[in-house]
C-alpha cells in the first residue's frame, strides 16, 4: 500500500484544496502533489466519493480488481422492481437491471453496476467468475441457495444516475419433484381453448432453443396440447386437464449445457354460456281491447337475470301517451325447480282507435342477449264476423277438398260425364273426319312382336271398336293394296281424330323397320296434330334420346301410356285402368255413337 497516487491540482481539479484539507494532510496542497494509497481510498471507496467526482489516475494493477464506485446518494432511488427473478437452484440466471421509466428510455451510453444488497462492493466483470456482471446483466452460472436476495443496479451516464433493486429468490425443488409448489407460477385457463405460457425465460426467446413440457414432471404426450414458439396452446380444455405444467428449455454457454425450467400450477375454468332469455307469454300476434276499456298485459320471462321492458314503437310506454301507467318494478316469481319468471306490466287506461295501429314490443334482454315479442291491439270479434269467418274457411276447404278429389279421380268423374251428361247435350253436328284414330305400330323381328299384333290386331279392335264404339284405322289391317304409303298416311292422319302409335325400345335402325319413320308425312302431321297423338308404350322405355325428335316432343308434352303387355281375358275390359286412360284420351263421342245416338246402349263403365 506504499504506492501513491498522482492528483491533478490545475484549475480543472477534480481534488479541490478544500477536499484535500479535509482529508488532515501534513503538506499543504500543491499544482502536483502525490498522496499516500491508504488516505485515497479511505476517502474515495469507503466513503463512496461524498462529492460528485471520481479518481482521474488509477494505477493499471488496480483497474481488474478495483472499480470506480459511483455516488449512490446522488442517484435516483427507484425502489424495487415490481417482478422477482425465479429459479431452482442448480440452473443459471441471467438478471436483466430494470431502467427507471421516468429517467431512461434506452441503454446507449450508461455504465451499469451491480451490488448485493447494501454492500458497497460491486461484482465482478470477468466471464469466469460464477456471479460477474455483463453489461446491463448481472449473471449466476449456476445459481446457489445463497444468492438469494436483492440486488442493486444502478446505471450512470453524463446526465442521470438511477438506482433500482431486483428479487432475486433461488429455491429447492420438492422432495420427489421436479419442481416446488410455492415457487409455482399461477395461471387460469378457460376451456374450451387457450395456452400456458412459459413465464421467466424471456431472455431466450430470441435464442435458437427448443422447449418441453411436462405434466406433473411426465412428458406431455397428447394431441390436444401444441408447443408454438414458447406457449402451450390447448384445445378441448376440461377441468381434469389442471395440474403443475413445467417448461424446460436447453442451451449452451461457455460450452457447457444447462437446462432452465420453470413450473406453471394450472387451473381450468369452464364458463358456462348465459341461457337466452325466453319470453313466455305474450305470443307474436294480436290482442283483443275494447276500445275505451282497459287492460293490464304482462309480459313473463323466464331468465336467471335480465332486463324486461316494454315499447310502444320503440318509445317508453310513459313516454307516449299519459293513458299508458309506468310498469313499475318486476314481479319475481322463483319456480319449484329453481326457474326465475320476471313479470312487467303495460296498462292503459283507456283505449283509443290510435292504439290498434302500434306495435307493442315487449323486450327482455341480459348483458349479451336479448329476446323480443311483437303485440298488437284488435277489436273483439263480433257474431257476424265469427260467422263470415267461418263459412269462409269451410267454403275454401270445400274448394280444396274438390281439387284434390278431381285430381285423383279425374280420368273417372270425366268417363262418367261422357257417359251420362254428354248425350243429353250432344247436338249431332259432324266435324267431317272418318276415323276416330289411327294406329300405327312397328314392325319387326323382335320377340315381342307376337304379343303386339294381338294387342294391335285383337285387343284394340275388341276394347277400342267392339266395346267402345270408336271406329279405328289399323295400318296393316285397313289400307289397300297398292296406295301410296306417303299420301296414305298424310291422308289418313287427316281423316282421323286421334293418332295412337305403339312404341318399343330402339336399339338400332329405325325406330319402325318397315320403314314408316322415313316418311316425311308422318312427322309433319304429328307435329301440327301433336294434340291428337296418344303415345302407347309397349315395353318399359326409360330413354328417349334415340327416338325421333317428333316423338320426344310429344313425350316431354303429353306423356305416354304405359302397356303391361297383359293378353288375358281380363285385359279385354274396358274399366281396366290401361283402357281407362286410353278412352280418356280419345274423343268423347265415340263416332258410331254420333251417328246412331238414340240406337246404340251406352257400353258399361
Amino acid at each position: 500500500m506504499g504506492q501513491a497516487l498522482n492528483i491533478d491540482l490545475h484549475s480543472d481539479s477534480k481534488y479541490t484544496p478544500e477536499y484535500l484539507a479535509d482529508m488532515e494532510l501534513s503538506h499543504p496542497p500543491k499544482e502536483t502533489l502525490r498522496l499516500p494509497m491508504t488516505p485515497v481510498l479511505k476517502q474515495t471507496f469507503l466513503r463512496n466519493m461524498e462529492t460528485p467526482y471520481s479518481v482521474t489516475a488509477i494505477p493499471s494493477k488496480l483497474e481488474s480488481r478495483y472499480r470506480t464506485v459511483p455516488c449512490k446518494e446522488s442517484c435516483l432511488e427507484c425502489g424495487v422492481h415490481y417482478e422477482a427473478t425465479i429459479s431452482s437452484e442448480g440452473q443459471p440466471v441471467f438478471m436483466d437491471c430494470p431502467f427507471c421509466v421516468q429517467t431512461h428510455d434506452n441503454d446507449h451510453g450508461y455504465n451499469f453496476t451491480w451490488y448485493k444488497n447494501d454492500s458497497t462492493t460491486s461484482f465482478s466483470m470477468e466471464r469466469h467468475a460464477r456471479v460477474y456482471s455483463d453489461g446491463r446483466m448481472i449473471k449466476f452460472v449456476p445459481a446457489r441457495l445463497e444468492d438469494s436476495g436483492f440486488y442493486d443496479c444502478i446505471a450512470r451516464n453524463s446526465v442521470n444516475c438511477s438506482k433500482k433493486s431486483v428479487h432475486l429468490i433461488i429455491y429447492k425443488n420438492d422432495d420427489g419433484l421436479c419442481y416446488n409448489k410455492e415457487q409455482s407460477y399461477l395461471q387460469t385457463l378457460y376451456a374450451p381453448n387457450d395456452k400456458v405460457v412459459c413465464t421467466g425465460i424471456s431472455y431466450f426467446k430470441d435464442k435458437n432453443v427448443k422447449i418441453k413440457w411436462y405434466k406433473d414432471c411426465k412428458p406431455l404426450n397428447d394431441s390436444r396440447f401444441q408447443t408454438i414458439e414458447f406457449n402451450l396452446v390447448a384445445t378441448n380444455l376440461t377441468v381434469d386437464d389442471k395440474g403443475f405444467y413445467t417448461c424446460e428449455i436447453s442451451f449452451e454457454y461457455d460450452g457447457k449445457i444447462y437446462n432452465i425450467s420453470n413450473t406453471i400450477n394450472m387451473t381450468v375454468k369452464v364458463i358456462i354460456p348465459e341461457p337466452s332469455p325466453v319470453i313466455i307469454n305474450p305470443t307474436n300476434g294480436s290482442i283483443e281491447a275494447e276500445l275505451g276499456s282497459n287492460f293490464s298485459l304482462p309480459c313473463n320471462v323466464s331468465c336467471r337475470w335480465c332486463d324486461v321492458n316494454w315499447w310502444i314503437n320503440y318509445t317508453l310506454p310513459e313516454l307516449y301517451s299519459s293513458r299508458y301507467i309506468k310498469g313499475g318494478d318486476y314481479i319475481d316469481t322463483i319456480l319449484q325447480d329453481g326457474t326465475r319468471i320476471r313479470t312487467k306490466y303495460l296498462r292503459n287506461t283507456d283505449v283509443k282507435k290510435e292504439d290498434y295501429d302500434q306495435i307493442f314490443i315487449c323486450l327482455a334482454k341480459t348483458s349479451k342477449m336479448a329476446t323480443r315479442v311483437y303485440v298488437s291491439l284488435k277489436p273483439p270479434d263480433t257474431i257476424l264476423r265469427r260467422c263470415l269467418i267461418g263459412i269462409f274457411t269451410v267454403f275454401g276447404l270445400v274448394i280444396i277438398l274438390t281439387e284434390v278429389m278431381y285430381k285423383i279421380f279425374k280420368i273417372e268423374i270425366v268417363l262418367c260425364y261422357r257417359k251420362y251428361c254428354l248425350p243429353l247435350t250432344y247436338k249431332g253436328v259432324s266435324d267431317g273426319k272418318l276415323y276416330d284414330g289411327y294406329v300405327i305400330y312397328p314392325k319387326s323381328n323382335k320377340p315381342i312382336m307376337a304379343h303386339m299384333n294381338i294387342f294391335v290386331l285383337k285387343m284394340m279392335p275388341e276394347v277400342l271398336e267392339k266395346q267402345c264404339g270408336y271406329k279405328l284405322f289399323i295400318f296393316g289391317r285397313d289400307e289397300l293394296p297398292g296406295e301410296a304409303k306417303a299420301n296414305l298416311i298424310d291422308e289418313i292422319i287427316k281423316q282421323s281424330r286421334r293418332v295412337l302409335i305403339i312404341l318399343i325400345k330402339k336399339e338400332a335402325g329405325n325406330l319402325f323397320d318397315d320403314g314408316f319413320e322415313q316418311d316425311v308425312a308422318l312427322y309433319n302431321a304429328l307435329i301440327h296434330n301433336k294434340d291428337k297423338v296418344i303415345l302407347i308404350e309397349a315395353e318399359n322405355i326409360k330413354d328417349y334420346t334415340s327416338m325421333p325428335e317428333s316423338i320426344k316432343y310429344i313425350k316431354e308434352k303429353r306423356g305416354a301410356i304405359r302397356w303391361t303387355g297383359d293378353v288375358t281375358d281380363r285385359a279385354l275390359s274396358a274399366n281396366t285402368k290401361f283402357w281407362k286412360n286410353v278412352r280418356y284420351q280419345m274423343p268423347p263421342i265415340p263416332s258410331s255413337q254420333g251417328e246412331m245416338l238414340l240406337r246404340v246402349k251406352p257400353y258399361k263403365m
